[in-house]
């Protein structure tokens, strides 16, 4: 749940590669709704995903960037 005042998220990432920060990932996006689905290229499937998150405000400024989260692909049996 988003936090009063606040308008959405930017989200960075990169595949494969760990990055040196936020500033290194080159796919980015704005979620603006929750729960919202994102679609992910088929190239960077089964590779780790690299992403930093940081709030917007209702004046589109952003905070902070979070700490870098690994995310790991699943493969159901």
């Amino acid at each position: 749940r988003k936090p009063t005042g606040i308008f959405g998220a930017e989200i960075v990432f990169c595949a494969g590669k760990i990055p040196e920060g936020p500033d290194n990932c080159y796919g980015s996006i704005y979620l603006l709704k929750s729960p919202q689905m994102v679609t992910i290229r088929n190239e960077w499937q089964n590779q780790p995903l690299y992403v930093f998150i940081r709030w917007l405000n209702t004046r589109y400024q952003p905070g902070p960037w979070s700490p870098m989260y690994t995310l790991e692909w699943w493969k159901g049996s």
